[in-house]
């Protein structure tokens, strides 16, 4: 508070205000922090700044909760501090603090009005007649545990005519969610704007005295900006000296399970007091956006200059300088004067508390001291994002069919919520930079285990399935947040599981064909033949997929081999990928070894407009991403080659650090619309042990072909079915669920036309209207089975239709809709007791399992037997009290009076969300009894 005080202080003491004529307010806000997650309490703060001059304290306003609740400040009974900034001493920072609880879970609009603003505000319509107006909302929700972003820098600031102009209101918000930043126009009401309101760079363009404004640099036009991020203002340059104001919103954005959720906002009016001065504003420089392991002391020199050699002074802001424990620190700060040129400090020793997704904005500012005339500003903003360390491990063993780890205590064990297993075949030259946390797609690890964060071993079983002999096994641990960051991975560490078997060392296409494909396949004899017969034979295995058939079995297709080559022919290498094993055997076929399995390498290719895009991927024993082989090569031909001597090497890609993925944006120019462009891939890897193997491993994928200019769509998808069972199905299965129950789902399936539409075909694309009638979202690209399930879902209701794309890119027409609805329910009981002991007190929809389902809206008007209305409400209008579609009448009037107990008649509608118009409403009348004692029955 000192330092945002100081602010004001040289703000104001610097010669700019002489005499204003003046009610009393210039500018302020409102945020709220929330008391407890477990309930609804927040403390409200209204933070007025108004001339003293006016001799009226701020405060005499019109305080409104949004729940019908109104209140007049009151600073005998609200807590208020009143701040007089020294000078002309014509300024008055003023904040009341308000504790409310709201009545239940709901978005809350609050509002301040007060009368009046400060006189002669340029660009408004008589601003001394003018109501002062602010709002904010807040989500009042256990659930998101919200607090409205905090406001470090005072809202009123000063510039001079011909400078750029700039603000940054410090804003950061304590629970991590992310900030945007938008003007609006300032306020007198609810929804309703100051009269006559015109932005300050179109006041100088149409009604100032200087009508032809530039910018600092002499160009044209000017603007009034604010950067959506940062919310950083920007004025350059004004024009007309005088009193400005101008009004923006701070919003805040949580994701959740991926979705952007939209929590509320604060409302800031500010004033901007423009003088027409001999004075230019101080430089800062900018730092880049870093990122910090929790637990490291950083520091990082701020330097800044006047160009007029004034005096200078540092004021940092932000969450990260607000924290009880290891907050950052900025020196020398706001009441030490510096000469120009000067450098501040900026110091932050981290602690693993500070870890989280989101990052923490630095805002420091450098305010210059002239001589005479207003005090300059510029600001300087970065991102520092905490990041947690990564675990160490320290130790991999290997018993029978288990492979143990160990691991040092993690260093941040007391914040992190859990550590990350991964697992993967062949080793990996994945080496993070600091801002890269978790572990990125692509690379083949697999989560195996997720355990609690104080763990330091781990026993890896392989789910019971022993451990492929001859492959290296390689991991990397992690930690994970509240928020759900990750930490840095930890180093690598691999095991490979001893075996007398062979290596398999190359599954590689010869050809591609439907009926005439052609697959390599090499291998090693054993590496420790003094463990084997001294005769012994090999036996090769093959099945479909890239590991597994669909029943499990392999299928012999030769024994009784000697030699280590074999080709294997007559296979579909267009549609399939397969996969091999190698079996060494005694000579009477007996199996002695088995080695791992490896599958052939399959190359994916889609089409856009003026690229082609390549992803392949294979199943192998050795790693084909590694230091020594890093490269994948990519070759391409116009036209389909028969053989893949013809074909060019067209590039090479760095594997190691982008993945298995290469996108073609240099297409060959071609004349025919229908011409093919073909793609086969080389792979290069190694086995992760020093062996007498080949290296590097060479192998080709299938040959893939697109037609980047074919414009002709496949046919779309027929025979549309939905699992579905009709409605009486819907209501048996959700009978068995909770009233909260909120898992739906709905499985689609659909065939395609076995001709030459399905030919090229690249995948499905899957299409949703929530009621048929409203635009289709596309919500699945290139689906590649033919059903699809769509989940976890709040209802079965929707409409689906399905588009076939091709490899060119081209989508079909979409298919028919088929659509699928919901069964609603709703009963209401006839007993219930208002008695304060916390069991059925309101009169509310019956639960399990009678639950209200698919409710959208609920209205409800109750009489007494003389067929007068005591009480009515409606869940979508009634702002009264909390929005509910499930709980109604707590036993009042509309006036809060408790009726006496007796029976009372009810009129009830309800409103399902079906597609069915014919079920989306239902009238219910019936009658409840209203007792203060325990009624039998319900």
């Amino acid at each position: 508070m000192k330092n945002y005080l100081f602010l004001l202080i040289a703000f104001f003491s610097s010669g700019l205000i002489q005499h204003l004529y003046a009610t009393h307010i210039r500018a302020g806000e409102i945020t709220a922090e929330l008391v407890s997650c477990q309930g609804y309490t927040y403390r409200i703060t209204i933070t007025g700044y108004e001339d003293t001059e006016s001799g009226i304290e701020f405060g005499e306003g019109v305080l409104d909760m949004g729940d019908g609740n109104v209140f007049i400040l009151d600073p005998n009974t609200d807590f208020v501090t009143r701040t007089i900034i020294d000078g002309d001493k014509q300024i008055r920072v003023t904040v009341f603090e308000k504790v409310y609880t709201f009545p239940g879970a709901g978005g809350y609009t609050i509002t301040y009005r007060e009368q009046n603003r400060n006189q002669y505000i340029l660009n408004m319509a008589n601003s001394v007649e003018t109501p002062f107006f602010i709002q904010t909302q807040v989500n009042a929700d256990p659930f998101f545990c919200n607090t409205t972003p905090v406001l470090t820098n005072p809202p009123v600031d000063g510039a001079v005519v011909g400078q750029t102009f700039t603000h940054n209101p410090g804003a950061y918000d304590k629970d991590g969610d992310s900030l945007a930043f938008k003007m609006v126009v300032p306020l007198q009401d609810k929804g309703l704007v100051v009269d006559d309101y015109t932005y300050p760079d179109e006041y100088d363009r149409d009604r100032g005295d200087n009508t032809n404004p530039i910018r600092q640099d002499g160009s044209q036009p000017v603007f009034l900006e604010i950067d959506a991020e940062t919310g950083t203002v920007t004025w350059d340059a004004p024009a007309n000296p005088g009193e400005y104001n101008i009004s923006f919103i701070i919003e805040e954005w949580r994701k959740i399970e991926g979705e952007w959720v939209f929590l509320g906002y604060v409302t800031r009016d500010m004033q901007i007091i423009v003088e027409d001065a001999d004075n230019e504003r101080p430089e800062i420089a900018d730092l880049p956006d870093t990122c910090i392991v929790a637990g490291s002391l950083v520091e990082w020199a701020v330097p800044a200059n006047d160009p007029d050699g004034d005096q200078m002074y540092f004021t940092a802001f932000g969450e990260a300088f607000d924290f009880q424990s290891s907050p950052a620190t900025f020196s020398p700060d706001a009441m030490t004067p510096v000469n120009s040129p000067a450098e501040g400090l900026l110091r932050w020793q981290t602690s693993c508390a500070q870890v989280r997704t989101a990052p923490y904005q630095m805002n420091i500012k450098v305010n210059d001291l002239p001589s005479s005339g207003p005090t300059l500003a510029d600001y300087m903003d970065f991102n520092v994002t905490i990041v947690g360390p990564a675990p160490i491990l320290n130790t991999i063993s290997q018993q029978e069919d288990v492979i143990g780890l160990q691991w040092n205590a993690y260093a941040c064990a007391n914040q992190a919520v859990g550590l990350s297993l991964y697992r993967k075949k062949g080793e990996s030259s994945f080496t993070p930079d600091v801002c890269q946390t978790g572990i990125p797609d692509g690379l083949g690890f697999e989560k195996i285990a997720e355990m609690g964060a104080g763990l330091m071993a781990y026993r890896d079983t392989n789910d019971g399935e022993a451990f492929e002999p001859g492959v290296t096994y390689c991991y990397r641990l992690l930690a994970t947040y509240p928020d759900g960051s990750e930490s840095l991975a930890s180093e690598e560490f691999c095991t490979t599981i001893p075996t007398n078997a062979s290596f398999l060392t190359k599954v590689s296409v010869l050809s591609t064909s439907t009926t005439d494909g052609r697959i390599e396949i090499n291998w090693s004899r054993s590496l420790n033949p003094d463990a084997l017969p001294e005769n012994f034979n090999f036996t090769l295995l093959r099945g479909t997929g890239f590991t597994s058939t669909p029943d499990g079995e392999l299928e012999v297709i030769a024994s009784g081999l000697t030699d280590t080559l074999f080709v294997d022919e007559e296979l579909n290498t267009e549609d399939e990928v397969y996969h091999y094993q190698v079996v060494i055997t005694d000579t009477e076929d007996q199996a002695l070894e088995y080695s791992a399995k490896a599958s052939s390498a399959r190359l994916s290719a889609q089409a856009e407009r003026g690229s082609v895009s390549l992803n392949w991927q294979a199943e192998v024993p050795w790693s084909n991403q590694t230091n020594d082989y890093p490269y994948h090569y990519i070759y391409r031909t116009v036209g389909e080659a028969p053989e893949l001597a013809e074909m060019e090497l067209l590039d090479s890609v760095l594997v190691t650090n982008i993945g298995f993925t290469f996108i073609d944006d240099d297409l060959p120019e071609t004349e025919s619309t229908d011409v093919q462009i073909c793609y086969v891939i080389q792979t290069q890897g190694r086995y992760s042990l020093e062996l007498p193997l080949p290296t590097p491993l060479l192998n080709f994928s299938q040959r893939i072909c697109v037609s980047p200019l074919d414009s002709i769509p496949p046919c779309p998808p027929t025979a549309l079915l939905i699992d579905n069972g009709g409605i009486d199905a819907c209501t048996s299965f959700l009978e068995g669920q909770s009233c909260d129950f909120s898992g739906y789902e709905n499985r689609l399936e659909w065939q395609v036309p076995q001709n030459e539409c399905a030919a090229d075909l690249a995948g499905y694309n899957i299409y949703f209207s929530a009621d048929g009638e409203a635009d289709y979202q596309k919500i699945a690209s290139l689906v590649q089975d033919n059903f699809y399930v769509d989940g976890p879902l709040s209802s079965y209701a929707g409409c689906y239709r399905i588009a076939a794309v091709d490899l060119s890119g081209n989508e079909s027409e979409w298919s028919e809709p088929f659509c699928r609805d919901n069964c609603p329910n709703f009963a209401l009981p006839n007993v219930f007791t208002p008695n304060g002991d916390g069991v059925n007190e309101t009169f509310e929809a019956l639960g399990e399992p009678l639950c209200p389902r698919f409710v959208e809206r609920v209205q409800l008007w109750v009489y007494n037997r003389w067929g007068k209305q005591v009480f009515n409400y409606d869940s979508e209008e009634n702002q009264q009290r909390e929005s509910n579609l499930v709980s109604y009448w707590d036993g009042t009037t509309e006036s809060g009076a408790r009726v006496s107990a007796g029976v009372y008649y009810y009129h009830a509608e309800v409103t399902f969300k079906v597609l069915d118009p014919d079920r989306a409403s239902r009238k219910y009348k019936g009658w409840v009894q209203v007792a203060y004692e325990e009624v039998i029955g319900r």
